[in-house]
């Protein structure tokens, strides 16, 4: 149906997603110079590709060339859950998703009066139901970091990490004028995230897409996204929609215990707002914004240019009498 077309918009992805494989490179501007220096033989698809892989490079590198457009944010203490990180080294994600959910399917509930509006979240069709992954730590720490990003007062995180920390990094060493705007978890807001990972580099992310359907204004957002944006509550904001891409990755780091070929590893975790704004004409280009969106006038990136994609999460904050790990229902591709 229409309504079901429409809903999926927010997880549509290219027609065609071209296999990642190695292949050799051709010159691409790198983060720390200007797009307008030289000229690059890459395809539009190649340059966000590369653009993503130096995101994120960057988003374990605090005080690189990208920073300032890393809002970073608190991450938990507790590491990821062993099923979560099983992705970061599956050479099929999807297979590797499906084979971790749990298989009774559940009911979908209606939120905030989403369906009279003939509106469907879910990136397939609502009646077949969503899924829930076998581990319930994996369920919660997803919701722990929605949570994060939504900034709710009413849901405890626990024992979150600081600065400098030894499983990640979080930005309480930035300002207050470059901390990442708070999204508010609704269906208007934020209520999903993409699941990816690159075993090449034994990294698992979720890519969060906040500020998903903005109240239509023919003077600040004159786009169309149909029916769930009918009744939107989330006014549109040029500076909180240029932050709506939010990153966390986490990466099976080597460290070596001596200088033998022994190495332990040790898991790595970054999340970050995505400052995708376009810079000012005498300002040096962003190049989040010129080489990385794939829709820029909605500051859309794809998930499958971080790297293989999994599938997607959903998180339906309204369901008030569930705990947050229950409010939690995934879908691989």
């Amino acid at each position: 149906s229409m309504a079901q077309a429409v809903s999926r918009a927010a997880f549509a992805r290219p027609a065609r997603v071209a296999p990642r494989c190695r292949r050799p490179r051709v010159l691409a501007p790198r983060a720390g110079d200007s797009l307008r220096d030289g000229v690059s033989t890459e395809t539009p698809e190649e340059t966000r590709r590369q653009m993503a892989r130096e995101v994120i490079d960057a988003m374990f590198q605090v005080g690189g060339p990208l920073e300032s457009r890393l809002l970073r944010l608190p991450v938990p203490r507790a590491p990821p859950p062993p099923a979560l990180m099983a992705l970061a080294s599956a050479r099929e994600p999807r297979r590797s998703l499906n084979a971790s959910l749990h298989p009774r399917r559940l009911r979908v509930p209606d939120v905030e009066n989403a369906l009279r509006c003939r509106c469907e979240l879910t990136p397939s069709a609502r009646v077949a139901g969503g899924r829930r992954m076998r581990c319930r730590a994996s369920n919660a720490y997803v919701a722990d970091l929605f949570a994060i990003v939504g900034g709710v007062s009413g849901q405890k995180v626990k024992n979150v990490l600081t600065l400098g920390g030894e499983v990640g990094f979080s930005c309480d060493a930035h300002s207050a004028s470059s901390a990442p705007p708070s999204h508010r978890l609704s269906r208007f807001d934020l209520f999903h995230a993409h699941a990816f990972a690159d075993s090449d580099t034994e990294t698992v992310g979720l890519l969060f897409h906040a500020s998903e359907y903005p109240a239509f204004d023919p003077e600040a957002f004159p786009h169309h996204l149909g029916y769930c944006q009918t009744d939107s509550t989330c006014a549109f904001d040029e500076r909180k929609h240029s932050r709506r891409n939010v990153l966390w990755v986490a990466r099976r780091d080597k460290i070596s215990a001596d200088e033998s070929d022994n190495f332990d590893k040790k898991v790595v975790v970054a999340f970050a707002a995505l400052d995708t704004s376009r810079a000012p004409e005498k300002e040096r280009p962003n190049p989040l914004h010129d080489a990385l969106l794939s829709v820029r006038e909605l500051h859309t990136t794809f998930e499958g240019d971080f790297g293989d994609v999994a599938g997607d999460l959903l998180y339906l904050h309204e369901l008030r009498d569930r705990k947050p790990k229950h409010r939690v229902f995934a879908f691989a591709r």
